[in-house]
């Protein structure tokens, strides 16, 4: 990240009543601890999804096949989006700390949110973004949580409308 971004701190109450928005018919998404990592298919999937998150993530951080596997094994989950047997999007949830800070009872900290800018502007995944936000937000509501945390980078105004749209708030949790 540059030094001179801002992070623009925001939350989602997961209680609060979900948007009719619907995700594109070719479109599912999976937790990946669900799914089969160490099976060569998979495995290849999790490899070029990376590839293409090095690339296209513009700030120092470079990830690998034994990050993946490390969030997974500390009880965090990655959902993944999947279009056609594509990876084509992924959020990281962290259960137990948000940028160094332990979380509470209840809470969420999401992070590495991407959807490969090849899918996201194509016309028939008007709203994907959207849709995947309130798809997680249904999953984990009913899986207990009832707080989203996370910082959007002051530069990434598209994010930032995409998660104002879909019901976070700015405010300042730290």
């Amino acid at each position: 990240m540059e030094s001179n971004d801002e992070r623009i701190y925001v939350s989602l109450d997961l209680k609060s009543p979900i948007l009719n928005v619907k995700m594109p018919n070719n479109t599912l998404w999976y937790d990946l601890k669900n799914l089969p990592i160490h099976n060569d298919f998979i495995l290849k999937k999790i490899k070029n999804f990376l590839l293409i998150f090095n690339q296209q993530v513009p700030w120092n951080e470079s990830l690998t096949v034994d990050d993946v596997l490390q969030f997974l094994q500390n009880d965090n989950d990655i959902n993944v989006l999947l279009q056609e047997n594509h990876f084509i999007g992924w959020a990281w949830q962290n259960k137990k700390v948000a940028d160094n800070i332990k979380l509470k009872k209840g809470e969420i900290y999401q992070s590495r949110w991407l959807i490969d800018k090849k899918f996201l502007f194509k016309k028939i995944n008007k709203g994907l973004s959207i849709a995947w936000i309130q798809e997680l937000k249904t999953y984990y509501r009913n899986n207990g949580f009832n707080k989203g945390l996370a910082y959007i980078d002051s530069w990434n105004k598209g994010v930032l409308r995409s998660v104002l749209r879909a019901g976070y708030k700015i405010n300042d949790w730290t």
